[in-house]
């Protein structure tokens, strides 16, 4: 389990990098060339969906050897990484779940718009600030429901 954790501190520390090259990469970009926000979210969104499409098709036919806690069964209850088919599955025979799915590529995108607008009218360094804060107040907030709602509800108990 050690190397386990040791490759989650990694990724958790090349992902900040990443994102912090991301934020002053968009500023030089957006100071170099005439982009709008929305122009430059689509463009990344093309590109991030591109790269995830490739990715799952990949991950759908590597088999999962991490447990059956944490792997995806298919049809004939074969553990694999990712299921594409089962998510489609859900959301389709699910209304609510596809609304808040649909809902939820919207929230991102309102955000990322949001971010690049700041990082083009501010700076990097103000978008990266907001970013921060707004992960510690849904932290913030989840606390506060877990310790709230969890006298009353076991399944919020830490």
């Amino acid at each position: 389990m050690k190397g386990l954790q040791i490759i989650g501190y990694i990724l958790l520390i090349s992902s900040l990098f990443t994102n912090g090259f991301q934020f002053v990469f968009e500023e030089k970009l957006l100071a170099k060339y005439h982009i709008e926000p929305l122009e430059m979210v689509g463009y990344e969104g093309m590109f991030g969906l591109a790269i995830e499409l490739i990715l799952m098709i990949i991950t759908s036919f590597i088999p999962c050897s991490f447990g059956p806690d944490a792997c995806v069964m298919d049809s004939a209850g074969m553990p694999f990484i990712e299921n594409p088919l089962a998510y489609f599955t859900a959301a389709g025979s699910n209304g609510l779940l596809l609304f808040f799915c649909i809902l939820g590529v919207f929230s991102i995108a309102t955000f990322n718009v949001t971010g690049v607008t700041v990082t083009k009218y501010i700076n990097a360094l103000a978008r990266s600030i907001c970013d921060v804060t707004r992960t510690v107040i849904v932290w913030i907030v989840g606390i506060i429901i877990t310790v709230t709602a969890g006298v009353n509800r076991p399944n919020y108990k830490w």
